[in-house]
């Protein structure tokens, strides 16, 4: 293994490749992507005890999400990887220690979820929504607005078949969650709710209208219930149209 410090100078030279604005260095990462990840960048983002290993841990999943942010990652490498990078989400979303974490964490866990949204299947998505639904309890709100963001995007990423009873379940942990006394959370949520919608027209309806006499801000709950009928009703009318 080399050492802490060449590892440092490694990720920072990795950092410094993957921000340049050259269109040739870009191609040349996204053609070496599964190299970079696999060789360099994952097993650098591998928990390890120590002060020095924890930086790096950190150094590499901040070139993780550089090179996720700038799309330079095609779907199916990322999809290859997708095994090996979600054990080390799960350790990040998981560190009590390191808020820094849990946030870059959720950041690459968004950018994942965005570039694989015609290749992530429904077994994956078993594995994300956990992490993000606990993630929306976390004691830092600026990591709960991230999360928000990042369940905005697994919503678009659902197959139309997926587990009814799971989706039951996340809409209820999201309608607990619009009441929450922050406006900025409160509006995140409201926000993945509008696209939780399009999953399930019936089951949002049925589950909003439970909503609306538990919550503290039943406003929100009844313009979720009035989007979810609206949309029922235009797909009617294009059943019968067709």
């Amino acid at each position: 293994d080399a050492s802490a410090s060449a590892r440092v100078d490694l990720l920072g030279l990795v950092h410094f490749l993957v921000n340049e604005e050259d269109e040739a260095l870009a191609e040349a990462v996204k053609e070496n992507s599964l190299a970079l990840l696999d060789g360099i960048l994952l097993p650098n983002c591998s928990w390890r005890p120590g002060q020095s290993n924890g930086k790096i841990r950190r150094g590499g999943m901040v070139c993780v999400h550089a090179i996720l942010r700038r799309h330079l990652v095609p779907a199916a490498v990322l999809n290859e990887v997708f095994v090996d990078l979600m054990p080390i989400l799960k350790s990040c979303l998981d560190d009590s220690w390191s808020p820094d974490n849990r946030m870059i964490a959720c950041l690459v866990l968004s950018c994942t979820l965005s570039d694989l949204q015609a290749e992530i299947n429904g077994e994956q998505l078993r594995e994300v929504y956990p992490e993000l639904l606990k993630r929306l309890d976390d004691s830092n709100d600026k990591i709960r607005v991230a999360v928000c963001e990042a369940l905005d995007v697994f919503f678009k990423c659902l197959p139309h078949n997926w587990s009814r009873s799971l989706f039951e379940y996340i809409l209820r942990n999201l309608f607990v969650h619009l009441d929450d006394p922050n406006p900025e959370i409160q509006q995140g949520i409201y926000t993945v709710l509008q696209s939780a919608v399009h999953q399930d027209y019936a089951t949002f309806l049925k589950e909003a209208q439970s909503a609306v006499s538990k919550s503290s801000h039943p406003r929100l709950c009844e313009e979720l219930v009035r989007l979810a009928e609206s949309l029922q009703t235009s797909s009617c009318e294009d059943v019968v149209a067709a």
